[in-house]
């Protein structure tokens, strides 16, 4: 109950019921005085000129009051909308680990999920690491059936080392990039809305930024095995030095022994 009270819009509709109803209480005691009291007619006709003004101020009020309502809840529809939609964003970033690497990263930051999605580049932007040997021609990126609330899909791009280098006439360092998606599937809702993303795409964008080295639980496997590696070798030495003196000291017994 007190959930009701607390809603702005609730509250206007109760106001103006109150007032509809103290306006109502007014009118009817205003008609019983004039019946009792056997008012004059022209007594009678300002009373009712002044009645006809007041219930024509409350009529532009309510009018009034409608409207706001309607445009509160279309605010508020268009608002639950907004966040139970999807929003998927595409880019190129450094790799969390390796930093000499740049993923292309595929993110549905938006409340909902995102259904069919198509992503397509303007330059089309190389990929000679695979078959498709463009981005556009990547099965991935022409109709991915499914991405969740805040799932995110990376791959390996290129080289952030040999981009760099790469000084051909042929190198795009940014494109325009065209995200065409659905918040339900095409069996839920053969009508359904498309919604559509454009913007620019800049490789070069986090050019010259410094990163600070990460370690994660690979890179301590990595390094325990070297240590141990480094152990063994160690510990091979050790025992090939001792095998060494004791071989010695075997071959001065034997000549003490002959002599």
């Amino acid at each position: 109950m007190k959930g009701f009270f607390k809603n702005p819009l609730n509250r206007k509709i109760i106001t103006i019921f109150t007032f509809l109803l103290i306006i109502i209480i007014i009118l009817f005691s205003s008609n019983y005085i004039i019946i009792s009291e056997n008012f004059s007619d022209p007594w009678f006709a300002r009373v009712a000129s002044v009645a006809t003004a007041l219930a024509s101020i409350f009529a532009l009020l309510v009018l009034y009051f409608t409207y706001r309502s309607l445009a509160i809840n279309r605010e508020m529809i268009n608002e639950m909308r907004s966040q139970s939609s999807p929003a998927v964003t595409v880019k190129i970033i450094p790799d969390k680990d390796n930093f000499n690497m740049l993923n292309l990263s595929i993110k549905n930051t938006g409340g909902g999920p995102a259904y069919d999605i198509n992503v397509t580049f303007d330059p089309d932007l190389p990929y000679e690491f695979s078959n498709a040997k463009t981005l556009n021609n990547l099965i991935a990126l022409k109709n991915m059936p499914l991405l969740e609330k805040g799932e995110e899909v990376q791959f390996f791009y290129r080289s952030a080392i040999s981009f760099k280098e790469d000084n051909s006439s042929s190198k795009i360092s940014s494109s325009n990039v065209t995200i065409t998606y659905y918040s339900e599937s095409i069996s839920d809702n053969p009508q359904r809305i498309q919604f559509v993303r454009k913007y620019l795409v800049n490789i070069l964008e986090t050019e010259g930024q410094l990163y600070v080295s990460r370690k994660n639980f690979h890179n301590l496997v990595d390094e325990i095995n070297e240590v141990k590696q480094g152990l063994f070798i160690l510990l091979k030495d050790i025992q090939e030095n001792q095998n060494e003196k004791r071989n010695g000291k075997r071959v001065k017994s034997i000549r003490r022994f002959n002599r």
